[in-house]
């Protein structure tokens, strides 16, 4: 005789009232603990992700944008160019093309002779000594593009031996009225570096001459180049 049956029903009976309770009829009627589930399982603790980095700047890009521009900034240590007692920093040679004529067109070539780097700067000044020995001032715009540094820390490093080239244009006889006020003189000086330095060149019987109203422009002359092509290249700004 089995005498563990009725145990056994009443595990049976046990389990149909517990119907999601997971039993064993050979456990005398001990229910087994229910197997968790994903709804009762407590979630695993996540750590946040960290926040998504931003550039410095805020718009993207490198943290530090280029000293000065894209021009930089000129070393410290890197002298101006000047003019001593015996010879200047910079060699000034001056090429004319009179084929426009009234409007006469030129380049400048400047080579530092110095066998340093120096610098240059300041905005456009160019003068024509209409009393001999006495320079005056024209009055000075800028040809084609771009702009002038008016400091030395973003001035136009010379290397030694290798020239920097700069178009000039002027009209020779007014545009709009044969007396308006012409300025004429024999040698045409670029001035730069505070007056520090001062480059002449022979320009025979020059005569410059405002380029619209009275009071206008006399001369005007393009930033530092490169190459000689690039200087020319500036002169369609200023063939009207």
């Amino acid at each position: 005789m089995n005498v563990r049956k009725p145990a056994a029903l009443a595990a049976l009976a046990a389990c149909a009232v517990l119907a999601l309770t997971a039993c064993d009829p050979e456990d005398g009627g001990t229910a087994a603990p229910a197997a968790p589930t994903a709804a009762s399982t407590p979630a695993a603790s996540t750590p946040a992700a960290p926040p998504a980095a931003t550039p410095s700047g805020g718009t993207g890009g490198s943290a530090t944008a280029p000293a000065g521009g894209t021009g930089g900034t000129v070393a410290a240590d890197v002298p101006l160019c000047g003019n001593s007692e015996k010879e200047s920093d910079v060699k000034a040679e001056l090429t004319l093309d009179k084929s426009a004529d009234p409007r006469i067109n030129g380049v400048l070539k400047l080579t530092n002779t110095s066998g340093h780097d120096c610098v240059v700067y300041g905005g456009p000044d160019l003068r024509t000594d209409h009393v001999p020995g006495t320079f005056t001032k024209l009055r000075s715009g800028v040809l084609g593009g771009g702009s002038f540094a008016t400091d030395r820390a973003h001035g136009t490093v010379l290397h030694p031996g290798t020239p920097v080239y700069q178009a000039v244009s002027w009209l020779s006889a007014p545009p709009v009225a044969a007396n308006a006020t012409c300025t004429t003189g024999d040698v045409l000086e670029l001035v730069r570096n505070g007056e520090v330095l001062g480059l002449t060149v022979q320009v025979e019987d020059g005569r410059y001459c405002p380029i619209a109203e009275e009071g206008s422009d006399q001369i005007r002359i393009g930033v530092p180049k490169a190459g000689e092509a690039e200087a020319r290249a500036q002169w369609k700004h200023d063939g009207k």
